[in-house]
């Protein structure tokens, strides 16, 4: 069981989903992120530093299971990242870390879309049906989770960082920062950030730093 009777609160036990949830659906980890149109995956918990840097990637590149599973509001299953078409710079990079698969769950009620849950796997396959019915139940119950954090008020500050995307609020000032610098939309500035991360090798969360501490001030003309 994931909760035990109500005693159990619901940030405690989003953290126990993700130390269990993997073994229940069969895969070697999973991460929990929350999003939304403008700014990139905030990671309330991730069960291993692989699934950790998974999350990275997605922020990063601005491609993944999870991003595509909140976007389109279905489950995304990609049981050969080796073979995939589906995201170029994503699925080299989740190769290289030991990724063979990787499967993306929004985490909705209704229309409204607030994250996803991202699962993976080091060996390539897919889930198979069982274990496909227990990742929906497992998406269910951490929207459910989620939620209730969030009627609680229970936000994630400084004294859970250990459980964040510590980056995340570097993105998110910069953001703010670079559409402001380039007059454009914060979509446009976080694509640009992006791209810079891309073609300098380094992490959005490292060109976000950059960005926040005015070592980097990024060009109109992609400079």
């Amino acid at each position: 069981m994931l909760v035990d009777g109500d005693a159990a609160a619901p940030k405690a036990t989003l953290q126990r989903a993700c130390r269990v949830g993997p073994g229940l659906c069969g895969v070697s980890g999973m991460a929990v992120s929350l999003s939304s149109d403008h700014r990139p995956g905030l990671v309330m918990c991730a069960s291993d530093s692989v699934a950790r840097t998974l999350e990275g990637l997605q922020s990063s590149l601005g491609e993944g299971p999870g991003l595509d599973a909140c976007a389109g509001g279905v489950a995304v299953l990609e049981s050969d990242l080796e073979t995939s078409t589906r995201w170029s710079q994503y699925s080299e990079a989740a190769g290289q870390a030991g990724v063979g698969a990787v499967f993306g769950f929004a985490l909705q009620i209704g229309a409204a879309k607030m994250g996803a849950l991202t699962l993976y796997r080091h060996r390539r396959g897919d889930l198979g049906v069982a274990a496909l019915r227990d990742a929906v139940i497992l998406s269910e119950i951490v929207t459910s989770l989620v939620l209730a954090i969030s009627a609680d008020g229970d936000d994630w500050g400084p004294a859970d960082l250990d459980d964040l995307d510590e980056g995340w609020l570097a993105i998110h000032q910069a953001t703010g920062m670079v559409s402001v610098q380039l007059d454009v939309g914060v979509e446009a500035a976080l694509a640009r950030m992006r791209a810079h991360a891309y073609a300098a090798g380094r992490s959005l969360g490292d060109v976000a730093g950059d960005v926040v501490a005015r070592r980097l001030r990024l060009e109109p003309d992609g400079g």
